[in-house]
């Protein structure tokens, strides 16, 4: 079976963890949750999962709702919000958003879109442990759409600077940002993908390099632990 987009996307991400790290993401955030796990069990074994809700958790299937128990299945400690909160202040190394929209910078919204302040056309989740990843010295957006809607030329609220933004990892592509203007810049294309492909289901003037690099892709081993050890319910097929 070959690799689905979901699972380019974990392996992807894994690969760019280094082992005696800290990191963290929020509850029901499969793509996030395999990336990690899959790094500790290939080559980031004193990786540190700070999760919302328990410290270095070992799932035996990816957690897709916030009440799953499996989510402290286990863990080392649990952990509370203000918990994550003091480890965002101490710093740890890298967090994931999704969000509702991400401009050319990296500005991520997760807060509302349209109509007024006081009476948005959408209010999206808004969660205050977004402020972590102005705490962490980087942090990775994974969007689970890739269209104009998504990828806007200006967010309608910012939740989060896109300063400390590393790469964006949507189903269509993989993104990085320019080092001297942070505009952000198409770097692998998911496959079956072209770059008319991206261009059009983005909102604004997106950099295109003269050659891109080919989208790496995962090796057996790293598709096996996936299925067999991080993933065992399969939930990044299902999402494909």
């Amino acid at each position: 079976m070959q690799a689905t987009t979901d699972e380019l996307r974990a392996v992807f991400l894994s690969r760019d963890i280094a082992d005696f790290e800290i990191g963290s993401c929020g509850l029901a955030a499969p793509v996030p949750l395999a990336a990690m796990r899959l790094a500790q069990e290939l080559h980031a074994p004193n990786l540190t999962l700070a999760m919302e809700g328990a410290l270095n958790p070992r799932p035996r299937h990816l957690v897709d709702v916030p009440v799953d128990p499996e989510a402290h299945h286990e863990a080392e400690a649990i952990l509370d919000l203000y918990d994550l909160f003091v480890n965002g202040e101490r710093g740890i190394d890298f967090w994931f958003m999704a969000g509702i929209q991400i401009d050319r910078h990296g500005n991520l919204n997760l807060h509302r879109v349209g109509g007024t302040p006081e009476r948005p056309a959408f209010r999206g989740p808004g969660i205050g442990n977004s402020s972590i990843a102005m705490t962490a010295d980087r942090w990775y957006a994974y969007p689970g759409s890739h269209t104009p809607r998504t990828f806007v030329e200006s967010v309608d609220f910012v939740t989060t600077t896109g300063t400390r933004c590393r790469f964006v990892v949507s189903p269509l592509a993989v993104l990085d940002f320019e080092a001297e203007t942070h505009r952000m810049r198409l770097k692998h294309l998911m496959p079956g993908m072209t770059v008319e492909d991206v261009v059009a289901a983005t909102g604004f003037k997106l950099l295109v390099p003269t050659e891109l690099e080919p989208f790496p892709a995962p090796t057996d081993e790293e598709l096996r632990v996936l299925r067999e050890v991080v993933d065992t319910a399969g939930a990044l097929r299902r999402a494909n």
